[in-house]
């Protein structure tokens, strides 16, 4: 009995060891998974907030090309009321080559006309402003004159006075 315990090999307790690597591999598995699933959830995520932006940008390019519209259709009304007006402005304005020429020299006239009366106007100041000139400074000397005789009689009896004062007293 004895040969018989000897060639059986002791069994092993436990899992055998493939095992083991086996939950490593698969915890290490699992890992990978959560990590690409919560990487998937933030593109996801990302994706949605970009089309949610997009969307806005969208509503808020369709709004502008719709005003962008509104003004164009009012752009091209105004400019049909305009250009009918010019139209019935340019009709009543028809003149002849004849009715300018007479307006033209018609206002060459006046320009001449005017012209004399402007020097004419202008003769006249000059001649009456040499005159007033004259008379102011003829009033202007006669003050001065007037001056100088109260101030000569003012030295006159100063120089009495003096003399006065020099003179010894008897």
């Amino acid at each position: 009995m004895l040969g018989e315990h000897d060639n059986m090999q002791p069994a092993t307790e436990g899992a055998p060891r493939w095992m083991g690597l086996a939950v490593v591999g698969l915890a290490v598995l699992s890992l990978v998974g959560v990590g690409m699933a919560w990487n998937a959830t933030s593109h996801a995520h990302d994706a949605d907030q970009a089309l949610a932006a997009q969307s806005a940008q969208s509503k808020t390019f369709q709004q502008n090309q719709d005003q962008l519209t509104q003004r164009l259709a009012q752009a091209e009304q105004t400019n049909a009321q305009m250009q009918g007006e010019l139209n019935l402005v340019g009709r009543k304005l028809k003149l002849t080559e004849g009715q300018v020429a007479v307006a033209r020299n018609q206002v060459k006239q006046e320009r001449a006309d005017y012209t004399k009366k402007l020097t004419d106007v202008e003769t006249t100041l000059a001649t009456k402003a040499s005159t007033d000139d004259v008379n102011a400074i003829g009033t202007d000397v006669n003050g001065v004159k007037t001056d100088l005789d109260a101030t000569k009689g003012s030295l006159q009896q100063l120089r009495r006075r003096a003399r006065r004062i020099d003179r010894p007293q008897s």
